[in-house]
């Protein structure tokens, strides 16, 4: 095969878009009108039902043999209209500025802050505070925060303001993904609305982020924060709310000055509908047709099969107006919710005045909370456990939660409906009940999700097989390097969601203007026409930097509305068709040399969250509309889109030609994994707590992964060090059987690295073909020390890693429940070392061993009943690497395939979650 140059991709896409636009589309099924329902056949009793009077109020939710019953029915679904009215008055005094600084005050270490007159302020003759760096390019952050006004706990308020940045957008706004990881650490420090909690005595207790300033504002932008006063603030009580604004400089921006006016906090006038209405009895459950609301129809179905409860229905408007609802369906939980479950290893006393939720942002510009998992479960910690998920096949924005006011688990749709969409005026919503085992916790409740589901293709399994490739990085991203292509590589094309754009024009200083950004897009000729558009009509900004791989040139990253029903400008193809051209290129390239394309790579996937507010989007989606937080309006948000183009490009391409991401974003993704075949995994754990490579942030991956390959593959310098911390991340790879490499922006790796990747990627083959499973049957006795994860069940070898995130060593008696996994006892084997450890009768069941395990380090234990030792994966691995093939401007990525395995050989079935 010939040898071809692999070119940084940035540069590649720019050139890409210049000879024909970039676009991305994506066809979701429609939803099926709730009144077409019809009765299928039922696969044994339910395990989790609900029953509704006659107007559609809740009166009991049954679980496996026990019964929640509310204190009064609940209505089974509630309507808030999110009307975005700034009346009210306003209960910060000055939030003009018309009378300079009165009532505000700089925010600790503050910088620059000036209040201006006259032509600045969005109104005539007006004021604003304006953020501006020191003439000598001075750095940091500017914040002004108001004076202390009494609040009601548990009340809802809305904080707004207008801003814009004289260059166009922040020089320094946080990275949209470092701002969703601090949202769901709960420690967000980002640029916009704070809030700061004082108690009954006016003293500060704690601050809040409520809501970040987004990349760009080259006109005056409102920004709108809509929260709840919490009733207590790190354990004392709250009474007083401060709102603080705050911006960010930086000296490569030295011209740039923010500026921020009309800061209002009022309280939350929302109305707010109980959904009730006429409720009868179908086969396997109920149907409800409800106009609570003011010109607007609910119907609802409420059906039991397949040992769930399946809660489905549509909101239709019959004013004609754009509406922005927040859907809320109720199930009462009371008496099994005795511990709330935030991830597989955390959970939560149920308390009064706490809030159980696990959140982050479906949109960089604002806070819409969205659930992390599309999951949420209570339960009483031994038999019973009640679980809400969201169906994988249907993208949704909802918000999970339970309220201990009301004693139910909630799910909080955002929908926006619009009269000039497809089906106008509505949007449709879809819930899931499950029971679980309360003693299993929230691996209980994805198992039984998963053991409801076995049967969709995609959802939690895959027929790839990936103990043919080896690495998992990708080759070098410059001009210079390049690789050779041999029969048998597994290649892949390259794609990304997004709209970047390269050089240009100028160097590092002085930077361009968003005008001059923008401009740039002319060169995606036709897919320019995908721009996803922002409140004020601009195109949204992700990133504007010069990178490391960039020679001192600006490049500029452009959010992109992939739906294929987006027509491209001027008579081009638009993003979806353009990027299906790579892929039909690149695949009739290497037939006409004897090799075939194998896979398509979507790099940084939903790494942008964001809300389309284009007229000409909004009246091709075929997603149910969400709506923008800061005004209220009707938008398409990019998981619709992004789904859509999946499902139109997965039509497109050959039924063998598989899927993989490299996936970035939090909440959103799972709902887009089912389309995926290979779930990839990219950062830098240069510290051990990188950003893609923190411990809560791989129990999401791997819960989102489920039973399909996970890689990662790591990004920096290694210089600093030795071999034990190669070895350390290689033992959390093997932890959570990942297939760790050295990836393409990694380097100065320590001698020896190629060895411990080569000698995990053999371990982790056998626990992919085992397949994860989500309930251990095992326990350490030191949950909070010494972690445990199976891989494989019954009539399969059976895998148990353990793993050690202490910083000192841990003794620990490992009890595996051998009557719960169905399996005769024997012997635990360590596979690196060969050690034995034999078990033990230990009551209940189980049995158990003890051993020791250092920090930092991880046990691969097989579980052998007698029979011999099964064997470590026997296939050589490969590389993910870019290609690009001189000529036909196409993208690769490049894995490796073992020579003389055929494809497929030794494949494992797409597996199944244990029974």
């Amino acid at each position: 095969m010939k040898r071809r140059t692999a070119m940084r991709h940035w540069n590649v896409l720019v050139r890409l878009l210049m000879s024909g636009a970039l676009c991305a589309v994506l066809v979701l099924a429609p939803f099926a009108p709730v009144g077409t329902v019809t009765s299928r056949a039922r696969s044994g009793p339910p395990v989790a039902t609900i029953e509704l009077d006659d107007q559609g109020n809740v009166t009991a939710t049954h679980a496996a043999d026990a019964t929640a019953t509310p204190a009064a029915p609940v209505p089974l679904l509630s309507v808030t209209e999110r009307t975005g009215g700034l009346s009210g008055g306003n209960l910060l005094p000055n939030g003009g500025f018309e009378d300079g600084m009165e009532g505000w005050s700089p925010m600790p270490s503050s910088r620059q802050i000036s209040v201006t007159a006259g032509s600045e302020a969005p109104a005539e003759g007006g004021a604003c505070a304006l953020f501006k760096p020191s003439d000598g390019g001075d750095t940091g952050g500017g914040g002004v925060m108001s004076e202390m006004v009494p609040v009601s706990p548990g009340t809802e308020y809305r904080a707004t303001c207008l801003w814009r940045d004289t260059n166009g957008y922040l020089g320094s706004a946080p990275n949209v993904l470092g701002y969703q990881r601090d949202c769901y650490t709960g420690d967000a420090r980002g640029w916009g609305i704070h809030a700061m909690w004082g108690d009954p005595a006016g003293d500060l207790i704690g601050s809040q982020f409520l809501c970040p300033f987004n990349k760009n504002a080259s006109a005056w932008k409102r920004t709108t924060a809509t929260f709840a006063v919490p009733a207590t603030f790190e354990g004392r009580p709250v009474a007083f709310v401060s709102i603080g604004i705050a911006v960010g400089l930086s000296t490569l921006y030295n011209d740039e000055a923010v500026l921020v006016d009309d800061v209002r906090l009022f309280g939350c006038s929302d109305p707010q509908y109980a959904l009730t209405g006429e409720a009868g009895a179908v086969e396997g459950g109920y149907r409800l047709a409800s106009t609570g609301a003011p010109a607007l129809d609910a119907t609802c179905d409420v059906i039991s099969e397949d040992g769930v409860t399946r809660i489905s229905g549509e909101l239709t408007d019959t004013s004609g107006a754009p509406r922005a609802l927040d859907l809320t369906v109720s199930v009462p939980a009371g008496r099994f919710a005795q511990r709330w479950w935030d991830g597989m290893r955390d959970s939560r006393e149920v308390v009064p005045d706490a809030v159980y939720e696990n959140s982050v942002s479906a949109d960089m510009s604002a806070w819409m909370p969205v659930s992390f998992y599309p999951y949420c479960a209570v339960d009483d910690g031994d038999e019973t456990g009640l679980a809400l998920a969201l169906p994988l096949d249907e993208p949704q924005l909802a918000r999970l939660c339970y309220d201990p006011s009301t004693g139910c688990l909630e799910a909080e749709f955002h929908l926006g409906l619009s009269p000039a969409t497809r089906d106008p005026g509505s949007a449709a919503f879809s819930l899931e009940v499950l029971s679980y085992p309360g003693a299993q916790g929230f691996r209980g409740c994805i198992e039984r999700f998963g053991q409801a589901h076995a049967g969709e293709e995609g959802w939690f399994s895959s027929e790839v097989d990936v103990r043919q490739y080896t690495d998992y990085n990708r080759s070098r991203m410059d001009t210079e390097g390049h690789e050779e292509v041999e029969e048998g590589d597994y290649v892949a094309q390259y794609t990304v969601i997004e709209l970047p754009i390269g050089d240009l024009g100028y160097k590092k200083n002085p930077p361009p203007s968003y005008g001059g950004a923008l401009a740039s897009t002319s060169r995606a000729e036709g897919a320019a026409s995908n721009l996803a558009r922002d409140t004020n009509g601009d195109a949204i900004m992700k990133k504007l930097a010069v990178f490391p791989w960039s020679r001192d040139q600006w490049e500029v990253i452009f959010g992109a509305n992939a739906d294929p029903d987006i027509p491209g400008a001027g008579g081009k193809p638009g993003f979806a068709q353009t990027v299906n051209g790579w892929i039909e290129a690149g695949a009739e390239r290497l037939a006409s040399e004897g090799s075939a394309l194998d896979d398509v790579f979507f790099d940084n996937f939903m790494s942008m969250n964001f809300i389309d507010m284009d007229p000409a989007h909004i009246a091709v989606s075929d997603h149910p509309l969400t709506y923008s937080p800061n005004t209220f309006q009707p938008g398409v948000h990019s998981l619709g889109s992004n789904d859509e183009y999946m499902d139109w490009l997965r039509a497109e391409c050959p039924d063998d030609l598989t899927f993989s991401a490299n996936v970035w974003g939090l909440g959103t993704p799972f709902f887009l994994v089912p389309r995926l075949d290979l779930v990839i995994n990219e950062g830098d754990p240069l510290d051990g707590e990188g950003g893609n490579w923190r411990y809560e942030i791989l129990d999401y991956k791997r819960v989102l992964a489920s039973q399909k390959p996970l890689m990662y593959a790591a990004n920096g310098d290694y210089s600093k060090w030795d071999l034990p911390d190669v070895e350390g991340l290689a033992d959390r790879a093997l932890f959570y059987g990942i297939y760790a490499g050295q990836g393409n922006n990694s380097r100065a790796w320590p001698q020896g690295s190629d060895e411990v990747f080569t000698g995990l990627k053999s371990r982790v083959d056998d626990l992919t073909d085992a397949g994860w499973e989500q309930v251990t049957f095992a326990e350490t006795g030191k949950p909070d020390a010494i972690w445990v994860e199976r891989f494989g069940g019954p009539g399969e070898d059976i895998y148990f890693t353990v793993h050690n995130p202490g910083d000192s060593g841990e003794r620990f008696s490992l009890e595996v429940d051998t009557a719960g996994l169905g399996v005769p006892t024997g012997s635990l084997v360590d596979v690196e070392s060969g050690e034995r450890f034999v078990l033990e009768p230990s009551g209940d069941g189980g049995h158990g061993c003890e051993m020791d395990l250092e920090p930092s380090r991880t046990r691969m234990l097989r579980l052998d009943s007698g029979g011999a030792l099964a064997g470590s994966g026997a296939l050589i691995a490969g590389a993910l690497l870019v290609l690009a093939l001189s000529g036909s401007l196409v993208i690769f990525l490049l894995v490796v395939r073992r020579r003389g395995n055929p494809a497929g050989e030794g494949r494992r079935e797409a597996a199944q979650p244990a029974p």
